[in-house]
């Protein structure tokens, strides 16, 4: 009853500290945009200037308020059935090469080794197609199926993640000219200032089989947790719940780095945090890590524009100094 009580609590300040955070999101930017306005917008009152500041608004700010929030919550499920699958508490989409190579997708693309041949559905195809490959390579140089050498998952995500880098810089550096490789390095580095009715429908489209599958597959997850012999003593069928996780990972975070770019960390900090302060089960943590990795990597991205506007800071750069202090302490503490 406690416990119920308090996870009430947490959760309805949960929701307020969101609402607050993309207030603050929607108000930073080179051009103010006081409270007073914006609730005048959000309440469609029509006053002199407010044409100027809804297109400011909703088609600058809007647009990337809601990608960044549906990348943060993919991420951060993501995260959470990598660590359930690899059974390691830092694996992460990020650390296990499936964001770099969803990048190097990308990068053949504006290398020009890929027609776009679907429009703007195209990228993420191809995105996923990368983010896909670098699993499965992760997991076979890993040899996941071995239980006591879960820390090569680790070692292989971080060989392959570097691998493709290489390559998406190879890419950039031979085959393409000066402007190309700028945006190139730019994306590589994470940055949601591309942001458009586009990535913003994208990756909600991304979080809607992240959210299902967790919702659905719960308790297998919170199985699969225990080791491979528990699991398969309670009838669990590990090859094909292996496939499972892999595809709605590699699908789900290869849209979202396909607009954004690589973004660490946030699959690896967030499920620490949510299973901190609701245990263990997967069932109540798959709707909480959505807000929680929504409001913290919107919180990242504000900071970058706070910090050196009107560009911003690469939210990559953000999330590594959030992220590599965590990682570290996370290893220090196996460890020992």
């Amino acid at each position: 009853m406690r416990q119920g009580v308090l996870n009430l609590l947490f959760i309805v300040l949960a929701i307020l500290v969101f609402l607050a955070v993309v207030i603050w999101s929607m108000q930073s930017g080179s051009a103010e945009v006081g409270l007073e306005t914006l609730f005048s917008l959000w309440g469609h009152t029509n006053e002199a200037g407010s044409e100027e500041h809804v297109e400011l608004i909703m088609a600058l700010r809007g647009f990337r308020v809601l990608t960044v929030v549906f990348s943060g919550a993919v991420l951060s499920l993501c995260g959470l059935y990598m660590q359930a699958l690899v059974r390691n508490p830092m694996a992460d989409p990020y650390l296990l090469g499936a964001s770099s190579g969803a990048g190097f997708g990308v990068s053949l693309i504006s290398a020009g080794f890929l027609t776009v041949v679907f429009s703007v559905w195209f990228l993420p195809l191809v995105a996923f197609v990368g983010s896909l490959l670098s699993l499965i390579l992760v997991l076979l140089i890993g040899r996941w199926r071995k239980e006591h050498q879960t820390y090569r998952i680790l070692i292989a995500g971080i060989a392959v993640s570097s691998f493709f880098t290489a390559l998406t810089g190879l890419m950039m550096y031979v085959f393409t000219g000066p402007d190309a490789i700028r945006s190139v390095l730019f994306w590589t580095l994470g940055s949601f200032s591309q942001s458009s009715q586009i990535s913003a429908l994208v990756s909600g489209l991304a979080l809607i089989p992240a959210l299902a599958f967790g919702i659905i597959r719960a308790r297998r997850l919170d199985v699969m947790s225990l080791g491979e012999i528990p699991a398969r003593t309670l009838g669990l069928d590990i090859q094909k719940f292996r496939i499972e996780i892999l595809l709605v990972c590699a699908f789900s975070a290869g849209l979202v780095a396909a607009f954004s770019g690589p973004v660490g960390f946030v699959g690896l900090m967030m499920p620490h945090f949510s299973r901190a302060l609701f245990g263990m089960g997967h069932r109540l943590n798959v709707w909480i890590l959505p807000w929680l990795g929504g409001t913290y990597l919107l919180i990242c991205d504000t900071l970058g524009r706070e910090i050196f506007p009107p560009a911003g800071i690469p939210i990559g750069i953000i999330t590594a100094l959030f992220g590599i202090p965590f990682f570290i302490f996370l290893l220090g503490r196996k460890l020992e």
